[in-house]
């Protein structure tokens, strides 16, 4: 069963035709003897039967032997009504028989190996192809999406950079602008000071002169201490030069950040065009398998066919 099954049925669906005979015969001969054993064999069980119980009422029964029994008679009994069995065992093991036999020759046929021989290595052969070929694009994708993303990390890096510089940068300015106001504040209040100071000297300058008119007389000279006084200068705290280069710097750095934007703009765009081609690849490659399998004929088994099988 398990030969008639493995190597005929099986071979009825080979593409080659002299594959396909050889396959015929070999089923039609295997899975005759296979009924014709199994019938014999239930001949051969009645045929002991009817030779032990003769045996017995002969009073034989100890030189009795199933193997005096000729296959050639049990044969001549089978015609020419194959089906007359005297013994429902032997009609119970005709069944059973027949029943394993079956089962051989689907398993011969259908679970040892695929049930279309030749396809089978074809597709385990684009199987290899196609994981290898699966291989190569999930490394390219690895690749491609490692580089992508080391890409936008360093897109991301420089911009956030450059970002952190301009705010530095505007940060400075107005910690600058922030100590000019504090020190034309200090140099207010130093100049409310020496106005204060000067008003109370000459205060004390005139009540001294009047206290000693008759002996200065009214041209008194002004005392040295009005000289020690002194005036704060500040410089004009003009930043206009330290602005205009500020301001140079983060026209520069606006320009980095949108020609990085540009770039990682073009990056994206690219990587949609290297998935679409990925995608087109992969789609080129289907449409070469389908043409391949569609110039092999009308014998053509589909491939997805035999892998169910």
């Amino acid at each position: 069963g398990v030969i008639a099954g493995f190597f005929g049925l099986r071979y009825l669906n080979h593409p080659a035709l002299p594959a396909k005979i050889m396959g015929g015969a070999i089923a039609m001969i295997f899975i005759l003897a296979g009924i014709f054993l199994n019938f014999f064999v239930a001949h051969f069980r009645d045929a002991v039967e009817l030779g032990l119980l003769a045996a017995t009422e002969a009073g034989t029964l100890g030189s009795f032997s199933m193997f005096s029994i000729a296959p050639g008679e049990v044969i001549s009994s089978m015609f020419p009504n194959i089906f007359a069995l005297e013994s429902f065992l032997a009609l119970g093991l005709l069944f059973m028989g027949l029943a394993v036999f079956g089962l051989a020759i689907y398993e011969g046929y259908d679970r040892i190996s695929d049930r279309y021989p030749g396809y089978g290595r074809v597709w385990r052969k684009e199987r290899r192809a196609y994981e290898r070929r699966q291989e190569v694009r999930n490394g390219v994708r690895d690749d491609l999406s490692d580089y992508f993303s080391n890409c936008r990390l360093w897109f991301e890096t420089q911009q956030s950079r450059h970002v952190a510089a301009k705010r530095e940068i505007e940060k400075a300015m107005n910690l600058l602008e922030t100590r000019r106001d504090y020190a034309s504040a200090i140099a207010a209040r130093a100049a409310d000071q020496e106005r204060s100071l000067k008003v109370a000297y000459r205060q004390a300058h005139r009540r001294a002169r009047n206290a000693n008119r008759d002996r200065l007389g009214d041209q008194a000279p002004c005392p040295e201490y009005f000289s020690e006084i002194v005036t704060p200068q500040l410089p004009p705290f003009d930043y206009s030069k330290e602005r205009e280069q500020a301001n140079k710097a983060i026209a520069a750095i606006d320009n980095n950040i949108k020609a990085l934007n540009q770039t990682r703009e073009w990056l994206e765009q690219h990587i949609q065009q290297v998935q679409k081609g990925l995608s087109s690849i992969e789609k080129k490659v289907a449409d070469e398998i389908s043409k391949v399998r569609d110039a092999k004929g009308a014998t053509h088994v589909p491939v997805d066919q035999a892998r169910r099988a």
